[in-house]
């Protein structure tokens, strides 16, 4: 698919095959499933046609909601929303949880449930509450803000939206290359050679996604790639969790990267980047390594 088009593409299986986007304005894939083959499940690339940046209070999501889905990801770990979907301001929303005993919305199928319910591939709410139990987020928090310079990064993504999606034993689950952006949330990611692979001034928002047992990185920066990377569970990868390199300059934070057979994260090669608010662990080889002229901030 090229631009200016734009596609839709839901309750699909991929084998052997994968899809390329190629300066497209909105698209979504989402409730798909991408399995076998050697290359990219996903490839999107060129810069999409961009109008104006949109307010961190609607991230895609209004045009999201305009197809009748939403957007749960940066709602879930952020307080970015004056109010949910239906007009109830946030403090009320979380006492309903907090009454109810839950920790995640229960979206209805007609909002946006994924369609692979099993237990190798969880939805977004299950992902979440996985790492709401081990301690690092809650939605009853009310601590968790995006900073200035997260909110830009989130106000400047368009092109392709990948939600709920499960890639297994390809190549790569999404390649993201010359300047093209995407957002891929709540979505299962094992037995690749790589998780999500950013290239040639890439720009990324990753959330709430499980990225495991790939043979090298679970997500790659590299030639000046951008993005937030937030919320994920990233472990048992064979090389490093988190991988920046080449001028490339991420925001990493509120990640579980763990058990993995190298570093959690590694920045090298001019690689920059914020590194915060992390819980990096049980990993063979340094939680953190620099080296070669990386020049990252860890908080």
């Amino acid at each position: 698919m090229s631009s200016p088009g734009s596609v839709v593409i839901c309750y699909s299986s991929f084998r052997s095959c994968f899809v390329t986007l190629r300066s497209v304005g909105y698209s979504r894939i989402e409730n798909c499933e991408f399995k076998n083959g050697d290359t990219s499940a996903v490839i999107v690339e060129g810069l999409p046609p961009i109008t104006r940046n949109r307010p961190v209070s609607r991230p895609i999501n209004g045009w999201m909601s305009s197809c009748g889905v939403h957007s749960l990801g940066l709602d879930y770990l952020y307080d970015v929303f004056p109010c949910d979907y239906t007009g109830t301001s946030r403090s009320k929303w979380r006492t309903g949880f907090r009454t109810a005993g839950r920790h995640e919305p229960n979206f209805q199928p007609s909002n946006g449930l994924p369609l692979f319910v099993t237990n190798r591939n969880k939805n977004i709410t299950s992902i979440t509450s996985e790492i709401t139990q081990s301690g690092k987020f809650d939605p009853k928090n009310e601590k968790l803000q995006l900073d200035s310079q997260s909110r830009d990064i989130v106000r400047t993504v368009h092109g392709c939206v990948i939600r709920n999606a499960r890639f297994s034993s390809c190549k790569g689950a999404v390649l993201v290359r010359r300047r093209g952006h995407v957002w891929v949330e709540g979505s299962e990611m094992f037995e690749l050679v790589h998780g999500i692979r950013c290239v040639s001034g890439a720009k990324l928002v990753a959330l709430n996604n499980q990225i495991h047992d790939c043979s090298t990185s679970g997500i790659f920066f590299r030639d000046r790639s951008v993005g937030l990377v937030a919320g994920n569970n990233i472990y048992c990868n064979k090389e490093a969790g988190i991988d920046i390199r080449s001028g490339s300059d991420p925001i990493v934070q509120h990640n579980s990267v763990h058990s993995g057979r190298r570093s959690g994260v590694v920045i090298l090669d001019r690689g920059k980047g914020i590194i915060r608010d992390n819980d990096i662990y049980d990993n063979k080889e340094a939680g953190i390594y620099i080296l070669y002229k990386g020049n990252p901030t860890v908080k």
